[in-house]
């Protein structure tokens, strides 16, 4: 049973002071629960259950309804739990409960991240983890790790305290990079080569692995009719699938240079790859 308090102005507060081990069979889901919960984050759910115990009960009414708390009895199930701990929420009435269910999903999404607060705690955790102090995938936060990367790099990136401006090239000058020039550009590394050669992404990457590939290839078709650049001046034509390789040809020049880049990818890495519609299938 609730127990009633007051709080500082003596206005009646309830409190639930008992919880139960009850069994996941008898618990009875609300068939019109206001929040949904995909196959993804069952899946985190049970790994968070697993890492850190069923630390927060579900709250259920006195006819083992659940009021809130759907995803972990699913994550239980998942887990196959016999017993999840309850709190029975009776004091209630149908129309406050009909609310709570709401507002429980709803009030938790109105705070934000402290992010500088978030990427020390993150950066804590990652150093624990080095050091083999902890073994679970930081993952299990609920954070994936491209944005756990991104939450600690951002913190530790400063604004520069001066900005290199840099003149704008004289259209009319002959380009003077060559195959093999490799340009070092503080953290980036910009190389002039062949995208279909190991040593190219040898020399841009050397040991280096990327997390992520963003590349436009030529689509074999003629610039003449199809390609434009921004200022709507005249694009002189590619020099490799330029319209003038067969299918097969242009199937092979994709794969010999899809095959280089996800040499170069790290497990689970990401190949952003544009084309033009007319060979979708042919880069499938």
């Amino acid at each position: 049973m609730p127990q009633k308090l007051t709080d500082r102005r003596n206005q009646p507060v309830w409190t639930a002071t008992q919880i139960s081990q009850t069994s996941v069979e008898d618990l009875n889901p609300y068939t019109n629960n206001v929040k949904t919960h995909s196959d993804k984050s069952i899946t985190r759910l049970a790994e968070a259950i697993s890492e850190f115990g069923f630390v927060v009960p579900v709250v259920v009414d006195t006819a083992l309804n659940v009021v809130a708390g759907h995803g972990r009895v699913e994550a239980a199930k998942r887990l196959r739990l016999a017993t999840i701990p309850t709190v029975c929420a009776d004091h209630l009435t149908p129309a406050q409960v009909k609310a709570y269910r709401i507002a429980e999903n709803r009030l938790s999404e109105l705070s934000d991240w402290n992010r500088d607060a978030l990427a020390i705690e993150f950066a804590d955790l990652g150093e624990l983890r080095l050091d083999g102090v902890i073994d679970f995938d930081l993952t299990i936060t609920g954070f994936e790790a491209p944005e756990i990367d991104l939450i600690i790099e951002g913190a530790a990136d400063e604004p520069p305290s001066e900005v290199e401006t840099i003149a704008d090239p004289d259209p009319e000058a002959s380009p003077v990079t060559r195959i093999g020039d490799l340009w070092n550009l503080g953290h980036h590394r910009i190389l002039c080569g062949n995208a279909l050669e190991d040593t190219s992404y040898e020399t841009l990457l050397a040991d280096h692995k990327a997390r992520m590939v963003i590349t436009d290839p030529p689509y074999n078709v003629a610039v003449n009719g199809h390609v434009r650049s921004g200022n709507g001046s005249k694009h002189r034509e590619f020099a490799m699938a330029s319209g003038e390789m067969s299918d097969s040809a242009f199937r092979a020049f994709l794969k010999g240079a899809l095959k280089c880049l996800g040499a170069r990818l790290v497990d689970g890495g990401v190949a952003m790859v544009f084309m033009d519609w007319r060979h979708i299938e042919e880069l499938i």
